[in-house]
This record gives structure tokens, C-alpha cells and sequence, in this order.
């Protein structure tokens, strides 16, 4: 008898303690519901003050307000085929002329202005740059 009844005590603290936890679940899915519904509220309102500033009539006059003005002809340029691929352009460095009169790196410039092919300038006489005397 005392088994049966300590069963049926012990089943009920299983109730009671799932309910609890089922309550404090609901409490705090609500909770999470409401901050998702400031934040669907805050990113709205953004959104609608993107849309605003980025309005053309508002664009328009805000350019012409700083300066701009619309252009006299407007040219379409050529349609692309997507399909054919373009050739990779150049990207290395275009060679530096020689200059006249041109600087080594130790900051002192030649007297005659002729510089070799490596870039070393040729040294009958040199100049002082920012107060340091140049070496040669």
C-alpha cells in the first residue's frame, strides 16, 4: 500500500516539475517573440528611411543643390555578349622614363642630369636635400 502511494506522489512531482519547466519555456519564448518583433520594427523603420533618402527626386535635388547638372548628351555604350570571355588585360607596371635632372635614391642629384639604365645616377657633383649632406 505504501508503494502504491508513494508511486502515485512520485508521479505527481514529475507533473508538477514538467509543468514548471514547460512554463518557464513559454516565458521565455515569449520574451524572445517580443524582441524579434522590436527588432522586425526597428529593421522596418529603417528600411522605410532608406527609401526616403535614396528616393530619385531627393537624389536629383540634392545633387543640384551641391553643384551637379545633368548632362547635355547622354551616350549608350555597346551592348556585351555575356557568352564571350574578355581577354585579361595588362597589369604590369609600364616602364619609367628618364628624366632630366633625376634624383638618386640617397637624394642627391647629378650635375650633368644624365642617370644610367639601372636608375644610379652618374655623380660630378650633388646637391643637399632636408639639410643632410648627400654621399656620392
Amino acid at each position: 500500500m505504501w508503494l502504491g502511494a508513494g508511486l502515485v506522489v512520485a508521479s505527481l512531482l514529475v507533473v508538477v516539475v514538467g509543468d514548471a519547466m514547460v512554463a518557464q519555456g513559454q516565458i521565455r519564448l515569449a520574451g524572445l517573440h517580443s524582441a524579434i518583433t522590436t527588432q522586425l520594427n526597428t529593421q522596418k523603420a529603417a528600411q522605410t528611411e532608406v527609401a526616403q533618402l535614396a528616393a530619385p527626386d531627393r537624389v536629383v535635388a540634392q545633387g543640384i543643390s551641391l553643384g551637379l547638372t545633368a548632362p547635355a548628351q547622354v551616350v549608350d555604350l555597346p551592348q556585351v555578349p555575356l557568352d564571350v570571355p574578355l581577354p585579361v588585360p595588362d597589369t604590369s607596371p609600364s616602364p619609367v622614363p628618364a628624366a632630366s635632372g633625376s634624383v638618386t635614391a640617397s637624394g642627391s642629384a647629378t650635375a650633368t642630369g644624365s642617370a644610367t639604365a639601372s636608375g644610379s645616377a652618374t655623380a660630378s657633383g650633388s646637391a643637399q636635400t632636408s639639410g643632410t649632406p648627400a654621399t656620392g
